[in-house]
């Protein structure tokens, strides 16, 4: 299981289990040995970003970006779970892999500091 938030979520993180099959990412709330996931979403055109590690964000933690403008986020509980998904990611045809992302949450809490407050 990997942990996910939604891009408009202030709830937090929640586990679920996620699956990737051919160009789709599936999730759902229990292990997937039921027959129909939560959700599916198609990948062929989205962007894959593993996010560098931060006080913010001190998981590993990557997310897809699609093309109208959903994001899912995702936490692994290890660096190899994240690898994983990131080879994984690699096959997919027509999705993109950015290393090294930085989020917003990141970057405003560096103002922030920068800026003194």
């Amino acid at each position: 299981p990997l942990q996910k938030r939604g891009s408009r979520s202030l709830s937090g993180w929640n586990t679920r289990w996620f699956a990737l099959h051919a160009s789709e990412v599936q999730y759902y709330d229990r292990p997937p040995n039921l027959p129909r996931a939560r959700l599916g979403m198609h990948l062929c055109r989205a962007t894959l970003r593993v996010h560098r590690e931060s006080k913010h964000e001190p998981k590993p933690t990557l997310s897809w970006a699609m093309d109208d403008g959903t994001v899912l986020y995702m936490q692994a509980s290890t660096r190899e779970q994240l690898k994983e998904w990131e080879a994984a990611a690699a096959a997919v045809p027509g999705a993109q892999i950015i290393t090294g992302f930085v989020s917003a949450l990141s970057v405003s809490a560096s103002n922030r500091r920068a800026l003194g407050s």
